[in-house]
């Protein structure tokens, strides 16, 4: 006889994000790491399926799950220790301690007053790793999590759906677009992924708002804001696709009515073919793509594939210089679980939140409002873009007159 739990395939609507890891800071905040890790095995114990409680073999994508007697030695490797973070070099300070072992769903990485935490895409998306962040430095409301929501809740979403949106779903799977192949132009070399971030102070925000309601009335914020970092990027040489862009759509609102919160990955990111030049454009295409649905059948489309195809391959380590890159553009008003961290009055607060570089071909920036500013990071490929010039791109947008009267003119 043995304990040995049977290893798990990564569920269906996690394959697709099998390889990639998602990494959030904040600071400053009370902690209490013995807490966390109290309320961590604890969580184990309880749910001994959770991916939390398992780790994770990417090279056949499969969770395997914890031995009893090994689970207190499984939380003191996801949970560690470290020295404050310099609040003006977060980006330092993550690359100093950003080494998790491939095989965890979850690292924190606890100071006297930051948690950073680096999360597995397989656990969830952006919604669920802010909600597992702050449950896990709060020490309690971990146990929500574990109720993921299955494959056949998206499914019952989409047939229900059929009757309202059967032409836009039937178009959209028979012309799915994707942007223009990008050219090599370097044999291949080693891929050398980075990130960098700047903050945007509400007095630009509202410098930004003000152009929008003279210039672009009626359209929203993250779509002047989308076509401000097109701008900023190409106007500082990033070779940049203008005819479309990658865009992040959450899927919850799509799913009906729920007791329970929904957990799991349920955002889907779709290929938005627009001029990028254009706020009004970018407008449309993303009010199309919300009004339609669509994201709902490119989930369960994605899912089924995940369930049928073999293990998804990681970011290749090799890889030409692409001629062009995408940009992948995910703005987010805010993230359950964000205005409950248990946030100190001894700074300003901190909200550094990123994706690492999936490959050379593309650049994505993620925007988060807090009340006191909104955070900006951008992850990419050093060898297609330096992050010196990423920075330039940035800080042009945390002081936007001169770029909005660019884009007036």
């Amino acid at each position: 006889m043995t304990d040995r739990p049977r290893p798990r395939r990564v569920g269906p609507l996690d394959r697709p994000w099998l390889h990639q890891r998602s990494v959030l800071l904040v600071t400053p905040v009370a902690t209490d790491v013995e807490a966390i890790r109290a309320a961590l095995l604890r969580f184990t114990h309880l749910h001994p399926d959770s991916p939390v409680s398992s780790r994770l073999d990417e090279a056949t994508g499969r969770w395997l799950p914890v031995r009893a007697g090994d689970r207190a030695e499984h939380v003191a490797r996801m949970v560690v220790t470290a020295p404050d973070p310099d609040p003006e070099d977060l980006t330092g300070y993550i690359k100093a301690h950003l080494a998790p072992p491939r095989d965890l769903p979850v690292r924190l990485v606890v100071s006297p007053t930051a948690v950073l935490g680096d999360i597995s895409h397989a656990v969830g998306d952006a919604s669920t790793f802010t909600r597992l962040l702050m449950a896990a430095t709060r020490g309690e409301g971990l146990d929500e999590l574990a109720a993921r929501t299955p494959t056949r809740t998206v499914l019952h979403a989409l047939r229900a759906g059929l009757r309202t949106h059967r032409r836009d779903w039937v178009d959209y799977v028979r012309h799915r677009t994707a942007p223009p192949v990008a050219a090599a132009t370097t044999a291949p070399e080693r891929t050398r992924p980075d990130f960098t971030g700047a903050v945007i102070p509400n007095p630009a925000l509202r410098e930004i708002t003000r152009w929008r309601n003279t210039h672009a009335k009626g359209i929203s914020i993250t779509s002047v804001l989308t076509s401000m970092t097109h701008r900023a990027l190409v106007s500082h040489g990033v070779p940049l696709n203008g005819d479309g862009l990658w865009a992040l759509i959450d899927v919850r609102g799509m799913l009906g009515p729920s007791d329970d919160p929904r957990w799991g990955n349920l955002s889907k990111s779709l290929y938005l073919r627009t001029d990028l030049g254009d706020p009004a454009a970018v407008e449309a295409a993303m009010k199309q793509a919300r009004d339609t649905g669509r994201a709902l059948p490119a989930l369960a489309l994605g899912s089924l594939i995940g369930a049928v195809s073999a293990t998804p391959k990681p970011a290749p380590a090799l890889a030409p210089r692409p001629d062009r890159v995408t940009l992948t553009f995910n703005s987010m008003p805010t993230l359950p679980g964000l205005a409950d961290m248990p946030w100190l009055d001894t700074g300003t607060k901190r909200f550094f939140g990123f994706s690492p570089s999936y490959g050379p071909d593309g650049i994505t920036v993620f925007a988060i409002r807090t009340r006191d500013h909104m955070e900006l990071t951008a992850s990419h490929d050093e060898n297609v873009v330096s992050t010196e010039t990423v920075d330039k791109a940035l800080a042009a947008l945390a002081a936007p007159t001169a770029l909005l009267a660019d884009m007036a003119g």
